[in-house]
């Protein structure tokens, strides 16, 4: 029993032992041995599965409680630096799940786990393409890349670190999360096993990230809850290196996702389920020149859906608040905006700096996304040009409330849906640069020169279509409130024109258009105007049909044209337009279609050199007014101009003040040009391209003023035409009917005018027929021409005026009849301009007896001679005329008279010696008389003359007969003679024979015997020795002109007043064998 007991004794001991050697062995293996082979075959197990290198300092296992601990642990490429390092790696294995699997894990830690991510120079982390030289491996390892079962109860993470480095930039690393620290609890690789997750971290000096929810192995996938931030936006941004060239100032951001990330067999399937988002003070600044271009107070996403396998991204709400952006041009004029949003795709530094093509990246291509509502407050837009100094600055767009809701993108068709645009209080700004260039057009890059008539449209921007294919449809659009403001810097002055309050809305928009959509518009200009638009419109193809009213819009707006174009100042006026305009977009009819009427009210235009009006008018309507383009046509059924006034100035060289005034120097021309008026004249020219047929069916003006000074140098001349009427009919450019004329009205209140007849101004040849008429005008009111032109002054008369023209074939044939009543002439003046005519002595010649002048001036002459001038033709006339009086006033007279050649009536022919009238001179002296009666204005000087040549023997025959007679009678007393009648050639040659003695001497022997022959001789011998003298002469032609003088008076009825004898002449006559007696006309 005893050796029994001994026995038993002895093999519980020798068992005992035998358990204790076992665990002391098993102790051994698990502690000592178990640690080397796992650190040397572990190493060389992921080696041959992975392609990684692992190593480890120290393993410690206890095989009594299948505890690991692992230190010193890293993980990395072969002969790089370790990606993933860990101080220490706890695994807690439960034995007893051999038996059954999964294998379970009670606990799993990582304590001070390190990993470093590199970000590549394609752009991606470096893990990326390790896990898929890892998956590779692994599927060729022959594992077939199942998982086995296995179940980690907790998987905890303490105080872990991640580094993020650009090794192309720097080593230092760009962002550090620590400590990172959370557990993963039941995480089995069961198929559809869930397990529950829980991670928190720091990123230094950016925020706090947490990450928790559900996640699955087998298949992978993960239901996470991420929360981020607030996190510090410009540690964060240097993430992106130099991918942009701009840099994040300041900024926070926070995120709140709900997202779904799962492996699946055709790639990867991530979709955020619900989520926010918000950034805060954002600021943005320029990394070339240090410039903050941007700044954002605050943006909250909320409602985020996004799923990249299905290509849908939607958001509940968007909100805005505190958005500033700076639109700017650098010194060197690049645009600095689009040079910091374009991205750089390469990290090759020498492409860093080249413009990227701005389409829609290939990534979003076939995705769907919706806004359901967006709202932006208190946004501010702004321009900024660098390249002068001090910058020039100005707010582009102030946006206080704007409202987006209903919006649906989808990529893959290319159609954009908004449901509903509203923008309230904004306040946008617009300009045209000096170059006549858009005001943003250079800082967006969108032209790089000034757009002329001759450029060819394009439907591109950059060798791509504009709108590439996209479909679009607005449901609703609607403006409140709005304020623009608009300046045009062309302009020596530039003109500003701001509008507030501005309405409108559209609805039923779409592109390419479907139905037309609904459009209004009201806008109400600053200081008066109202725009109102309403009616239906498309853009493809461009169609209309609005109906346009302005009302009341200002003249004066328009200034800083008026001062580049002229020098006139709009002092008042307004213009209204109403009417319909149509633009089919078909082929049929017009391209453009306008119907209404136009009116300009109350005008007055100042001259800004005198400050006087130089053009006014009540009211210029329009009305009927149709204009076609394409084909083209212009049609008003009337146009009226009421109550205008004009004053026309004629400066001492010619020119005109409406001349001067509208005199433009090259550089305004230019600046007209290149102005938006200018540019929408070019675009309107560019589209009627051709010719456009103008007809009017009824032209008039009523109450007209016309107001005329003409600046002399010795003072002014000023006429007034007011009550003028005026109408012109059946003016049509295409038709070869002349246009009929009426015009009347008045000359200085007193002088009725009155024009009447056709014309065709459009015509290959200019057609007239046209008769003129005024009555009444007072010619003292010409006094100023009448001194600077004529000479004198006029101290009264008035004149009748009649013109009668005819133009055929280029051909003037005119008739002017000018009538005259009671002019007298007062001080003759001393002009240089002054006509070179006898002016005193026409006028007399002129007037008849009732104080009348009547003149008849034909005119003729070519319209296409250059030289040919009627108004020069005419008074060139006039001058020849009142010259040819003046020259040859006998001429009017004897034409008053009917004398067949009137240039005789100016002299009365005496026989030689002889100083009484023959009968024929007698007819001719009564003649004269007759017309000098009609010419009471005038007087008439009267010559006589005496010819040595033609008078002296006819005198020394009288003497010599008186001498004769003498001695006869002396010798009659005598008893020697008996008187003439018994006179015989004897005692003729007796007293002859005694005159010879006495007066000459000796009698020559041959003229001693009596007889005819000697007795001529004696004669002509004592008449050649009479002595006759100048006084002779004179008391002969003295004589004479008393003669005249008498035959006028007394036969003639002539005033004596009107009468003069003035003193003889002595001088042979133009004529042999009769002296005259030379009449001259003087005024009175």
């Amino acid at each position: 029993m005893k050796d029994v007991s001994t026995k038993k004794s002895k093999g519980l001991l020798f068992a005992g032992i035998a358990v204790v050697v076992l665990v002391a062995l098993y102790a051994v293996l698990g502690f000592w041995v178990a640690p080397k082979f796992v650190q040397s075959r572990g190493t060389k197990l992921i080696a041959e599965k992975t392609g990684l290198n692992l190593t480890f300092a120290n393993v410690r296992l206890n095989p009594f409680t299948f505890t690991a601990v692992f230190e010193d642990l890293s993980l990395g490429q072969a002969a790089e630096e370790p990606f993933l390092t860990m101080a220490e790696f706890y695994t807690d294995f439960d034995v007893w799940s051999l038996l059954a699997r999964p294998y379970r894990f009670r606990l799993i830690r990582m304590v001070s786990a390190e990993e470093r991510l590199n970000i590549l120079p394609d752009g991606r982390f470096d893990f990326a393409p390790l896990l898929e030289t890892i998956a590779e491996q692994v599927k060729n390892s022959g594992g077939g890349g199942v998982l086995p079962e296995v179940l980690v109860e907790r998987w905890v993470v303490e105080s872990a670190r991640i580094t993020v480095t650009d090794p192309v930039r720097s080593k230092t690393p760009v962002i550090t999360i620590y400590p990172v620290n959370g557990e993963f609890t039941d995480l089995g690789t069961a198929k559809g096993h869930i397990a529950s997750y829980d991670l928190r971290g720091t990123i230094v000096d950016i925020g706090s990230i947490r990450d928790s929810g559900k996640v699955s192995l087998d298949p992978l996938r993960i239901d996470g809850h991420y929360e981020a931030g607030p996190f510090k936006l410009p540690p964060l941004w240097a993430l992106t290196g130099d991918r942009f060239r701009f840099d994040i100032l300041n900024g926070s951001i926070r995120m709140d996702v709900t997202y779904t990330a799962e492996l699946k067999s055709d790639g990867y399937a991530f979709e955020i389920r619900g989520g926010e988002l918000a950034l805060e003070d954002l600021k943005l600044n320029d990394k070339d020149q240090a410039f903050t271009f941007g700044s954002l107070s605050e943006m909250t996403v909320r409602g985020l859906r996004v799923n990249i396998s299905e290509k849908t991204a939607s958001l509940e709400e968007v909100e805005v608040s505190g958005a500033d952006l700076t639109l700017w041009l650098r010194p060197d004029g690049e645009s600095g905006i689009l040079d910091v949003l374009t991205m750089n795709t390469s990290r090759d530094p020498e492409a860093q700096t080249k413009r990227r093509n701005k389409g829609l990246p290939a990534f979003i291509d076939g995705w769907q996304a919706r806004l359901e509502k967006a709202t932006i407050i208190e946004t501010l837009l702004r321009f900024e040009d660098q390249r002068s100094e001090p910058a020039i600055t100005a707010d582009v767009v102030s946006m206080p409330s704007f409202t987006l809701a209903g919006v649906s993108v989808d990529t893959g068709t290319k159609r954009l849906d908004i449901q509903e645009v509203v923008a309230s209080e904004m306040h946008a700004s617009g300009w045209l640069n000096p170059d006549g260039t858009i005001g943003l057009s250079q800082v967006l890059g969108l032209t790089s020169s000034v757009s002329t008539a001759d450029s060819e449209p394009s439907t591109a921007l950059n060798g791509r279509s504009v709108t590439g294919g996209w479909q679009a449809q607005l449901n609703r659009a609607e403006l409140r409130d709005a304020t623009i403001v608009y300046e045009d810097r062309t302009l020596k002055t530039p003109m500003k024109l701001a509008v507030y309050p501005v309405t409108g809305k559209v609805s039923g928009f779409s592109y390419p258009q479907g139905m037309p959509a609904s459009v209004s518009l009201d806008i109400v200009g600053e200081g008066g105007g109202v725009l109102a638009v309403s009616g239906a419109a498309g853009i493809q193809p461009l169609n209309a049909d609005l109906n346009v009213s302005l009302n009341r819009f200002p003249l004066e707006k328009l200034q800083a044209i008026a001062d580049t174009a002229s020098r006139l100042k709009i002092a008042s006026g307004s213009l209204d337009v109403i009417g319909r305009v149509a633009a089919p977009g078909g082929t049929d009819g017009p391209k453009f279609r306008f119907d209404g009427e136009l009116m300009v009210s109350e005008m007055e235009l100042l001259d800004t050199g005198t400050g006087k009006p130089i053009l006014r008018q009540t009211e210029l309507q329009i009305n009927g007014i149709r204009l076609d383009v394409a084909p083209n046509r212009l049609f008003a059924a009337e146009v009226v101009d009421r109550r205008p006034y004009v004053h026309l100035v004629i400066e001492e060289d010619g020119s005109t003040n409406l001349e001067n005034a509208l005199k433009l120097e090259d550089e305004n021309v230019q600046a007209i040009g290149r102005s938006v008026l200018g540019q929408m004249v070019d675009a309107i020219l560019l589209q009627i391209q051709g010719p456009m047929p103008i007809r009017v069916d009824s032209a008039g003006i009523e109450e007209g003023t016309v107001l005329v000074t003409h600046k002399l140098p010795r003072g002014a001349f000023d006429m007034k035409a007011d009550q003028i009427f005026g109408r012109l009919g059946n003016i049509d450019t295409d038709s070869d009917n002349m246009v009929d004329v009426e015009l009347r009205g008045r000359i200085d209140d007193k002088a009725p005018f009155e024009a009447k007849g056709r014309v065709d101004p459009f015509g290959d040849e200019v057609g007239t027929e046209m008769t003129i008429s005024l009555k009444n005008y007072n010619l003292v009111n010409a006094n100023p021409y009448a001194k600077q032109y004529v000479g004198y002054g006029v101290n009264r008369g008035k004149v009748r005026v009649d013109l009668d023209y005819s133009v055929t074939n280029n051909y003037v044939t005119g008739k002017n009849e000018f009538f005259i009543r009671r002019l007298e002439l007062g001080e003759k003046t001393d002009s240089p301009d002054a006509v070179d005519v006898p002016v005193e002595m026409g006028v007399a010649l002129l007037k008849d007896r009732q104080g009348n002048i009547h003149l008849k001036v034909p005119v003729e002459g070519d319209t296409k001679d250059p030289n040919f001038r009627i108004e020069s033709v005419v008074a060139s006339t006039m001058v020849g005329m009142v010259g040819a009086v003046v020259t040859s006033p006998f001429r009017l007279l004897g034409g008053i008279a009917g004398t067949a050649s009137p240039d005789e009536l100016r002299m009365v022919n005496f026989s030689p010696g002889a100083d009484d009238l023959d009968e024929a001179e007698k007819q001719k002296l009564s003649k004269l008389a007759t017309g000098f009666q009609e010419r009471p204005g005038v007087g008439m000087e009267i010559m006589g003359t005496a010819s040595p040549k033609v008078d002296r023997a006819s005198i020394a025959r009288e003497r010599l007969q008186k001498k004769v007679r003498k001695d006869l009678i002396a010798g009659q007393k005598a008893g020697d003679v008996t008187g003439d009648a018994g006179m015989t050639d004897e005692k003729m040659h007796r007293v002859l024979v005694e005159l010879y003695r006495k007066e000459i001497g000796t009698l020559p022997p041959t003229l001693r015997e009596p007889g005819p022959e000697s007795n001529r001789e004696l004669e002509k011998t004592l008449i050649a020795e009479i002595e006759i003298s100048d006084t002779d002469l004179r008391q002969l032609a003295k004589r004479r002109a008393e003669a005249v003088e008498s035959y006028l008076l007394q036969e003639g009825g002539i005033d004596p007043k009107r009468l003069f004898v003035v003193a003889s002449a002595i001088r042979d006559p133009e004529s042999e064998g009769t002296v005259p007696v030379v009449m001259s006309l003087i005024p009175r």
